[in-house]
């Protein structure tokens, strides 16, 4: 008898813990997409639809989620989801940016490109912007000109790189110290990257 109740007691708590999981998602209205998730796989599993999800979070492409990018669900019939405040707007933004960004990897270089079909560095950038409603200038020099300076990077901000005379010919986005996503050349495309040089301006767009 004694075995039995330990075997139901373990039981319930099995059961009761995807509830707990499903309230914390919940209470912080998004989910961390994991390996083998599908848009459509979250949508069914929050009560919503996955072209709902692919319109609040700027995803072009319902098809491409990647492993550890944040979903935020949509509210339920009869509440309003409120998105986890961020420390700084700048967080927020760079976060958005990095993440549309990554869903071109794989796409090959392409000099003048700026769609998944293939594109240059610049219009890796400028498709990037596009797809979360801002406009910027289609190539870097243009864009670092356009840009806010900043001498300290943070996350999503424009990585120009020059030449000895200062002639800015290249741009990546910045993910950390150690890592640029970026369409780097012909045969490299995009991808992430060890930062190459170390002749740069930083530059910043919001979102």
């Amino acid at each position: 008898m004694n075995k039995r109740i330990a075997g139901l007691a373990i039981a319930g708590a099995l059961a009761i813990s995807p509830v707990a999981a499903t309230a914390a998602d919940a209470a912080a209205n998004y989910v961390t997409v994991k390996s083998g998730d599908t848009l459509s796989g979250i949508a069914s599993a929050h009560k919503t639809t996955y072209q709902h999800l692919a319109s609040i979070n700027h995803i072009s492409n319902p098809n491409r989620i990647y492993p550890g990018e944040r979903i935020y669900l949509t509210a339920s019939s009869t509440s309003t989801p409120t998105k986890p405040s961020a420390p700084t707007s700048s967080t927020s933004s760079g976060t958005r940016i990095v993440n549309q960004a990554a869903k071109y990897i794989g796409t090959p270089y392409v000099w003048g490109g700026a769609s998944s079909k293939g594109m240059d560095c610049s219009g890796l950038t400028y498709a990037t912007f596009k797809a979360l409603g801002k406009s910027i200038p289609r190539v870097a020099a243009d864009q670092h000109r356009a840009s806010k300076k900043v001498s300290t990077p943070q996350k999503g901000d424009l990585v120009f790189v020059h030449d000895s005379g200062g002639h800015v010919y290249h741009v990546a986005i910045y993910v950390s110290s150690t890592k640029w996503l970026e369409s780097e050349r012909p045969g490299k495309g995009v991808n992430y990257y060890k930062p190459w040089s170390k002749s740069v301006y930083y530059g910043r767009f919001t979102v």
